[in-house]
């Protein structure tokens, strides 16, 4: 089977907008692989590899987008094969280096809100907690 690779960069309103989600969605109806990631200048870059029909389509479908999406230009270049094995979202930059409030500032949170309904790690594996303002 005859694999082709594409370099996508998407412009607009792509970042915030669960254009990612989108793409990884399209990406894996489509049987294709390859990674999604937001750039710095508020971009997301995109590279697919598969079939070439369905690499096709799937161009097309980021010139729509998500319906929250609003995209203004999609670059498209030929990539080498590098034989993805899944389709995957990369996260740009680890937070991890950056500094982080001293425990006893932190306490119970007491006031009703979403939160309360998230596991204790919350959604992005760190744990829920609220600040004890003075």
């Amino acid at each position: 089977m005859d694999l082709v690779n594409r370099h996508l960069v998407i412009t607009g309103r792509v970042q915030g907008v669960a254009y990612r989600a989108g793409v990884l969605s399209k990406a894996v109806e489509l049987g294709l692989m390859g990674t999604a990631r937001n750039l710095p200048d508020g971009s997301v870059q995109i590279e697919a590899e598969g079939d070439p029909g369905a690499v096709e389509r799937f161009i097309s479908w980021c010139h729509k987008g998500p319906p929250l999406a609003h995209v203004e230009n999609v670059t498209v270049g030929p990539g080498p094969i590098r034989g993805f094995t899944s389709f995957s979202v990369v996260r740009l930059m680890s937070v991890s280096h950056l500094p982080r409030p001293a425990l006893s500032t932190f306490g119970t949170c007491t006031i009703p809100c979403p939160k309360a309904d998230l596991p204790p790690w919350g959604i992005f594996g760190t744990k829920h907690a609220a600040v004890d303002l003075p």
